[in-house]
C-alpha cells in the first residue's frame, strides 16, 4: 500500500510539471536558435541603415522569421523555426499572412560589412 501511495504521488507531480511547461518557453528557444543561426545581436533601438535584420511574426500561436537587409534587392519570406517557407507556392499567399500575422518587430541585427 505504501508503494502504491509513493507511485501515485510521483506521477502527480510528473503530471504537475509537465502541465506547468508553457508554449513561450518553446518560442523562446526558438527566437534563440534562430539568432545564432543567422549569428545576429539582439536588436535594442539600434539605427538600423543597410544592415541585416531579422523580424518576427506570429500566426496561429507560431513565430515565423523574415531575415534580410534592407538595402539588398533580394526577395526572402518568412520562414518558421524549421526554416520552412510560411507563404508562397501552395500555401497562403504571402499577402495573406503579412495582413493575418501579428508583426512584434525587429529582435536581431547584424551589422552589413
Amino acid at each position: 500500500m505504501n508503494l502504491r501511495y509513493s507511485l501515485i504521488v510521483i506521477f502527480s507531480i510528473l503530471a504537475i510539471g509537465l502541465l506547468s511547461c508553457k508554449k513561450e518557453d518553446g518560442l523562446i528557444d526558438c527566437t534563440d536558435k534562430k539568432m545564432k543561426e543567422y549569428n545576429l545581436l539582439p536588436y535594442n533601438g539600434e539605427e538600423i541603415d543597410c544592415d541585416h535584420i531579422l523580424e518576427l511574426y506570429v500566426l496561429n500561436n507560431q513565430q515565423y522569421f523574415h531575415f534580410y537587409n534592407p538595402c539588398l534587392f533580394v526577395g526572402t519570406y518568412p520562414v518558421d523555426c524549421d526554416g520552412d517557407v510560411a507563404c508562397g507556392e501552395g500555401k497562403i499567399s504571402c499577402g495573406t499572412f503579412y495582413e493575418r500575422a501579428e508583426y512584434q518587430g525587429i529582435i536581431g541585427y547584424r551589422e552589413y560589412p
